[in-house]
């Protein structure tokens, strides 16, 4: 209990010194922004009470007087006070309440809480609060109601890159059948296969979900079975790879991501392999079991990768990358198996429930064994593939209303892509070519 309170106490402290730079630099802005709003009579509020909010609040609304509430899904927080100012709300009371204006703080739910606004009769102003500070948006352009620009985008050739998918997939339905195990399209890939009968048209990679005991037995057939040209890839091994599923790629190909563009791994066109564990019935214990596992995954994650962050105070330096200069004092590959063995930690029993817990979305993605086994084969492009049994359900945990596409402007790809090739693998110099 002692480690886990310091550890939240670190992660807190790291994350407010991050984010409040992050929102700093963008601080004026912001301020202006929130003013000119206010100036209207416009009721404003932010989505996302966690580390990101906390940190926004602080560095541009310390005194309470431009943000009016917090929206936030966690029902335990809802009704408290963030700090002295704000009150944490959920989304239909802040509707009733008369919000007019909506900041998403964390880009990665943008789409999901734009359609949850809309379905509820939001008619008011949704804003990227992540978009706005990253391409240094200028404020008077959506003060004045102009179109504003999103950033630089890769342009690269989607089909060609979803028909290089296809390869993948169609080697992973070879293994699979020969070695009798199951898998599942999962994700935005069962959403796609659902609603377009193929691939999302503006998605830019695939995954795929394994019942935990098959996806250890597809782990040691894998490399040996696969393709030549293809690629297996696993934080198991000790490499520069800090996701903690795994991917099958093509060795020619390159997909560069600028999160880990410097990481010495395959940056190789790919599909996500996640396994699906035995979950409590109990919510609370299901709460704490996703808990532990996001902590490991955080310190792992933090051990290889070094957060670009420059201070003159250096105790900030070391807040903001403590777990990456600790954990040279630390055996990754032991982390590692810690947190496998909480993976699995319901192995054996049955619970009924299994769940992605290596997902990165916040809200737990837990399922029924039975909506999920025995897998379905669907139509998916001009070819078939299994997808969970019942995925009206599965669909529904994931995406709400899954059938209404997200607004316009947010179909692009997800990914901050640097670089794609369908032919050629990146970088040379890092990769042989050959399978790690």
């Amino acid at each position: 209990m002692i480690k886990d309170a310091i550890h939240q106490i670190i992660k807190k402290k790291s994350a407010m010194y991050q984010y409040g730079d992050y929102y700093g630099a963008y601080k004026k802005e912001t301020v202006k922004l929130l003013r000119a709003f206010k100036m209207r009579g416009e009721k404003i509020a932010i989505w996302g009470a966690g580390l990101k909010g906390m940190a926004f609040l602080k560095k541009v609304d310390a005194n309470g007087e431009l943000v009016d509430v917090v929206i936030d899904m966690d029902a335990k927080i809802q009704g408290t006070y963030i700090d002295r100012y704000h009150l944490v709300t959920d989304f239909k009371s802040a509707l009733k309440d008369g919000v007019s204006v909506c900041f998403i703080m964390n880009q990665v739910h943008y789409a999901d809480n734009f359609a949850l606004l809309r379905e509820n009769g939001f008619s008011g102003k949704i804003i990227d609060m992540d978009e706005l500070v990253e391409n240094r948006t200028d404020v008077d352009l959506i003060i004045e109601g102009k179109p504003y620009t999103v950033g630089d985008r890769v342009d690269f050739d989607l089909d060609e890159l979803h028909r290089r998918v296809l390869v993948i997939l169609d080697e992973i339905e070879r293994i699979c059948k020969k070695h009798e195990l199951t898998y599942f399209l999962s994700a935005g890939t069962a959403l796609g296969a659902v609603r377009h009968k193929g691939f999302v048209p503006w998605d830019d990679d695939a995954d795929i979900g394994m019942p935990r005991k098959d996806f250890e037995k597809f782990r040691k057939i894998a490399e040996e079975e696969l393709g030549k040209g293809f690629y297996y890839q696993t934080m198991r091994k000790d490499n520069d790879f800090t996701r903690s599923f795994d991917q099958v790629g093509l060795v020619d190909s390159a997909f560069v991501l600028k999160h880990d563009k410097n990481m010495k791994i395959h940056h190789g066109i790919h599909v996500d392999v996640f396994p699906f564990d035995k979950v409590s019935g109990d919510s609370a214990l299901r709460e704490e079991h996703v808990k532990q596992v996001r902590d490991y995954r955080m310190q792992l994650y933090k051990m290889r990768f070094k957060v670009d962050y420059a201070s003159r105070n250096p105790w900030k330096n070391f807040m903001v990358n403590f777990y990456y200069y600790t954990g040279k004092l630390k055996s990754y590959q032991k982390l590692y198996k810690k947190m496998e063995r909480t993976l699995t930690k319901y192995d054996g029993d049955d619970t009924g429930y299994v769940a992605d817990l290596l997902t990165h979305y916040k809200k737990i993605m837990y399922f029924k064994e039975e909506d999920i086994y025995p897998v379905i084969y669907v139509d998916f492009e001009d070819r078939k593939y299994p997808i969970p049994k019942n995925y009206d359900e599965y669909l529904k945990m994931m995406y709400g209303d899954y059938m209404t596409p997200p607004p316009e402007g947010k179909r692009n790809c997800r990914n901050q892509i640097l670089y794609v090739s369908c032919t050629k693998a990146f970088p040379p110099d890092l990769l042989s070519g050959e399978r790690k």
